[in-house]
């Protein structure tokens, strides 16, 4: 095995194990806020094929540089910009795939409710495994005590209590779960409190007491955000389905094979020309030869948007699905941009 290969070996097996965690492809491809904005603003400007547009036009400019070393072996002492192109090239299909299969939550397109997304990162798939929707519940009475937002927790439990025995799948519910994990916290701060307070002198008992309301105004807020969620998402699955926004509309699980053979190719374009510019010698030819590639990479694009096209077959839904990816994509990474900058 070549050096080369190594290298696109070695980096694909990083990248496959890592493909349900964004931060961890972020931090192995060290794409940094100006990459995140600089990406934001082309998804934004991709108005006429949505993320399809953007990624054909991402390889295009990954490869340009790479073609005119058939004329120019100058360029080849600046392999930078094609391989920071080249790693936001493997990260757009991997983070769009993570959307596809749910393992992202959409944003919504008002911002907020229940199609937004709980901020950049961390393992996708542990953001719907949360914690144990069972802790908590007993607390509820406590939960009267705990100042001017107690009343609202109390509802809120209530409310939710109502749906489980109504629907006991919602159970696993990622807003669920993050309730009765804040109600959980609200009554351990609360029985802290009352064990705290009889030895508080009087002279500290308001900055006391003010700690503690913060503390509970802080989580009731929290509640109160994964209770509008939860009731968000439950009015829109009785929505019909021609109501619900165009990516809620189709089941994109079939397309995982196509996204993981974008993002190994992808791979393969940026291990190729990290090697290169690590090496120099001898490379030329061989990122030529990866820049004649072009149109056999752009082919996994034309497949993507035909693969829409089969699942809505009626009018330009094929396209807005596509804009609505890539709206989706923009979103996150402007949000992971602002997340990263100091």
């Amino acid at each position: 095995m070549s050096e080369l290969e190594k290298q696109i070996t070695g980096d694909w097996y990083e990248l496959r194990t890592a493909l349900d965690e964004p931060d961890t492809l972020v931090d192995f491809l060290d794409i940094k806020p100006p990459e995140f904005k600089g990406a934001a603003e082309r998804l934004r400007l991709s108005v006429e094929e949505g993320v399809v547009e953007y990624k054909r036009g991402l390889l295009h400019s990954v490869m340009s540089p790479l073609k005119s070393l058939k004329w120019d072996s100058r360029a080849i002492t600046d392999l930078n910009p094609p391989l920071r192109e080249a790693a936001v090239g493997v990260l757009t299909p991997a983070v769009q795939r993570l959307f596809a299969l749910g393992l992202l939550r959409l944003y919504s397109p008002k911002g907020g409710g229940a199609e937004q997304e709980p901020g950049p990162g961390g393992n996708a798939a542990a953001q719907s495994a949360g914690q144990d929707a069972g802790a908590g519940t007993a607390g509820a009475g406590a939960a009267e005590e705990g100042g001017e937002q107690a009343p609202d927790i109390k509802k809120v439990v209530q409310e939710v209590k109502k749906l489980l025995k109504e629907r006991p799948e919602l159970q696993q519910h990622q807003e669920v779960k993050r309730i009765m994990v804040q109600l959980k916290y609200y009554n351990t701060e609360l029985e802290k409190m009352r064990s705290l307070a009889p030895n508080i002198p009087r002279e500290k008992a308001a900055a006391f007491k003010k700690n503690f309301q913060t503390t509970f105004n802080e989580i009731a807020q929290k509640i109160g955000a994964a209770y509008n969620t939860l009731i968000s998402e439950e009015i829109e699955r009785d929505r019909p389905k021609e109501q619900l926004p165009v990516l809620k509309r189709y089941d994109f699980s079939t397309m995982d094979k196509l996204f993981r053979e974008q993002i190994a190719n992808a791979a393969k374009i940026y291990s190729t020309i990290r090697y290169a510019g690590r090496e120099r010698y001898q490379m030329r030819e061989v990122l030529v030869e990866l820049s004649a590639g072009e149109p056999f990479y752009a082919g996994f694009f034309a497949r993507e948007l035909k693969q829409y096209q089969q699942l809505a077959p009626f009018g330009e839904d094929y396209l807005k699905i596509s804009r609505a990816f890539g709206g989706q994509l923009q979103h996150y990474y402007d949000r992971y941009a602002e997340w990263l900058s100091p």
